[in-house]
């Protein structure tokens, strides 16, 4: 504050007569308005207490001089200017702070709410597909944890991402939610059929191959002639139990002999495996 005092002298006469000489100092405060940036951004949102200013007992108002008194709770709309004093000693200052208020209003990244890689491509956060590319990754949909952009992704996870504004710093309140699906394309079987009426080992078993319903299987003899030969294989009605099922062989509908068979099975999906070949061995006890 800038002050100013001077003296002031004046003779006191009692109820006597007696003529006394008096002084007293006097000091004339001068506040100045408080300091702080002119303009100031805030993101998505804002209120008057997030006003960053420096100073004694600050108030808000709407207008330069006089005007109304704002609350601290109140909300703030971009393009708004609010102009600050501060209370020194009981004075306030005449002059006030103005300060011009930016909301960068920000919006969550759109994309795909389910997306579905291979898991042969150990798929990471960095592959997920949106709109932008500086897009922060959360465990949750409000706060949480910040995910590292190679963290490798499982089937089933949910992930959160927000929209980063690189020019303010800003990002958006709310948050695209991905759900994430990993393709295991991989199948395994076992390659021993045993045909002698007991049910056991009695078809070419292939694990997962629900998950591919579009398929076509494939089985050879040994001489390179197709003797079996169906789409949608499933592991039940439509499965491999040995016996042919082609044109022109001559044990068609018949269990085929004890030997060695191979088998090429292509089933539709977007990922690299997408064809199993493999041996089968036909043990015919019949």
């Amino acid at each position: 504050p800038i002050t100013e005092s001077t003296t002031i002298t004046w003779n006191y006469t009692d109820s006597s007569g007696n003529t006394t000489t008096q002084t007293q100092e006097v000091q004339i405060i001068q506040a100045q308005p408080p300091t702080g940036e002119t303009n100031q951004l805030f993101c998505n949102s804002a209120f008057i207490y997030e006003l960053v200013v420096s100073g004694s007992e600050i108030q808000f108002y709407d207008n330069p001089t006089e005007g109304n008194l704002l609350n601290y709770e109140d909300s703030m709309t971009d393009g708004q200017t609010v102009y600050a004093s501060q209370i020194i000693n009981g004075c306030e200052s005449e002059e006030r702070l103005e300060i011009n208020i930016t909301i960068k209003e920000i919006n969550a990244p759109s994309g795909e709410n389910s997306q579905t890689f291979c898991l042969e491509n150990n798929t990471t956060i960095e592959d997920i597909i949106t709109n932008i590319d500086s897009v922060i990754w959360y465990d949750s949909e409000i706060d949480g944890n910040i995910l590292p952009n190679d963290l490798i992704l499982n089937d089933g996870d949910i992930i959160y991402g927000a929209n980063l504004d690189s020019s303010t710093g800003c990002e958006s309140q709310s948050r695209i939610r991905v759900i994430i699906n990993i393709i295991d394309s991989s199948l395994d079987f076992y390659n021993l059929i045993t045909i002698n009426g007991n049910d056991l080992n009695n078809k070419l078993k292939i694990s997962n191959i629900e998950n591919f319903p579009n398929n076509r299987m494939y089985v050879y003899n040994r001489a390179g002639k197709l003797v079996w030969s169906i789409s949608e294989y499933d592991n039940s009605n439509n499965a491999f139990y040995g016996k042919a099922n082609v044109s022109g062989i001559f044990m068609k509908d018949n269990f085929l002999p004890t030997g060695t068979y191979y088998f090429i099975l292509n089933y539709v999906n977007p990922c690299i495996n997408n064809e199993l070949k493999g041996f089968i061995q036909i043990n015919n006890n019949q």
